[in-house]
């Protein structure tokens, strides 16, 4: 599949995604809020242009960023804080591990010793650290910039 082609579908699957959380969220038909969508859409970025789009996406990462911290934040204070973190993920089990006919393996489940390991076995880890190097950090480079959906 070319880059366009791949570039388009991104595209269509943001757009779709956006009308079916507006049916969800207002109750608006889907054909209607892909065109409102698309109408917002194109008065922005043909009065803002580009500098619309950096400015919404700085605020859009400030933001992100202020939420995670505030989220952490939160969490940590509900658990105890970090060595409270260390000491009960350990034992972090959940509380159903079979419905019906299924019954879930215990390594879905049992938390990884290595768990808080950056670094993981590069052949049993569950998130092995040459995957996480050059794997991920290479996608998120691509994502991040060379994909300008």
């Amino acid at each position: 599949m070319s880059g366009i082609a791949v570039g388009a579908f991104e595209w269509n699957v943001e757009i779709c995604t956006g009308a079916m959380f507006m049916r969800l969220v207002l109750g608006l038909n889907v054909y209607l809020a892909t065109i409102v969508l698309l109408t917002i859409t194109g008065v922005y970025s043909i009065t803002g242009g580009f500098a619309a789009v950096v400015y919404t996406d700085t605020l859009h990462a400030g933001v992100m960023v202020l939420g995670s911290v505030l989220l952490m934040g939160f969490a940590f204070k509900e658990v105890g804080g970090y060595q409270e973190l260390l000491r009960k993920y350990v034992d972090a089990k959940p509380s159903i591990i079979r419905e019906g006919n299924w019954t879930a393996k215990p390594e879905c489940y049992m938390p990884h010793l290595d768990s808080f390991h950056i670094f993981r076995d590069p052949i049993t880890g569950d998130l092995p650290w040459p995957g996480i190097v050059f794997g991920v950090s290479t996608l998120s480079l691509y994502y991040r910039c060379a994909n300008q959906v």
